[in-house]
């Protein structure tokens, strides 16, 4: 079996990101090479299955990047299939999940064009601080926290109005609890639970990503969190037809004020997959791919 992982052009993290998953596919004897995504020289007749792992450059070209996954999997085993790349790319999903139970941050959806509505909908809502977020986006790239001020709020609408995501916006509540719990991303191989980590902001922000000053460390997942990742899964599953588990899959949860956990993504596209942080999870993750091409 020869594995292509997908990549992209231009990766900044790639060493972090992959190393180990690399280090553990040499020493096991597992053919593979890193391809990026968007190179018209790749034959991916060549390979057995195209594993999509770093493909980091997609969210501005997305039409190109589904329409790439659509070709691929007519040649070889896309992993993950391009029907879920193509719902899981844009965060509508979310309604869709939540509709099978997914218990998901409360959401309002605002497009470009209803900018003048969100100090309404906020007020509605009783939101007095909020997230803005982009349907299509990833790291929190185009993310941006409303305060209660009518400045704030002016702002927001300038920001959502000459949104750079056409597809416009989600607003959720600010969820306090980021700030010192953070997020817990636990990873699934093949449907069941590798690990879980939590990623904690710099002090006085929500961003939790390293880019932007936050820290990762390895999380015992609670009996709660694992319980509500997987009904998320299940929801999912429902949602969009999916008749076997996942090869990956990551679940990242927020706490409510009230200590309830969220789904705040499913990440099921290109997520980091914390291998940093999971001695064990390379082993898993190629055990999956294995079982799944089985």
């Amino acid at each position: 079996m020869r594995l292509a992982l997908v990549t992209c052009q231009n990766l900044p993290r790639a060493a972090q990101d992959d190393a180990p998953l690399f280090r553990h596919l040499h020493e096991v004897g597992q053919d593979f090479e890193s391809v990026a995504w968007d190179d018209p020289t790749v034959s991916w007749r060549d390979f057995d299955a195209a594993i999509v792992r770093t493909t980091w450059d997609y969210c501005p070209r997305l039409p190109e990047f589904l329409a790439w996954a659509r070709r691929v999997s007519a040649e070889t085993r896309l992993i993950n299939p391009v029907e879920v790349l193509t719902w899981n790319t844009n965060k509508r999903y979310l309604a869709a999940v939540a509709a099978e139970g997914a218990p998901i941050i409360p959401t309002e959806w605002v497009s470009p064009a209803e900018a003048d509505e969100l100090p309404e909908r906020l007020a509605a809502r009783g939101w007095g601080r909020a997230f803005v977020k982009p349907v299509v986006g990833a790291g929190s790239d185009h993310t941006l926290r409303v305060e209660d001020t009518p400045q704030s709020r002016a702002a927001a609408v300038e920001f959502v109005r000459n949104y750079p995501v056409a597809e416009g916006a989600l607003v959720q509540p600010y969820l306090q609890q980021v700030e010192s719990v953070g997020e817990l991303s636990l990873v699934f191989f093949g449907g069941q639970l590798s690990h879980a980590v939590q990623k904690l902001p710099p002090a006085g922000d929500f961003r939790v990503q390293v880019e932007w000053g936050g820290r990762y460390q390895r999380h015992q997942a609670s009996d709660e969190e694992r319980a509500v990742a997987e009904a998320c899964l299940a929801a999912a599953g429902r949602a969009f037809g999916l008749t076997a588990p996942l090869v990956y899959a990551r679940v990242d949860l927020l706490q409510s004020s009230q200590g309830r956990w969220w789904l705040n993504e499913l990440e099921l596209v290109e997520p980091s997959l914390y291998f940093e942080h999971a001695p064990d999870g390379p082993a898993r993750l190629l055990a999956a791919i294995r079982a799944a091409m089985a």
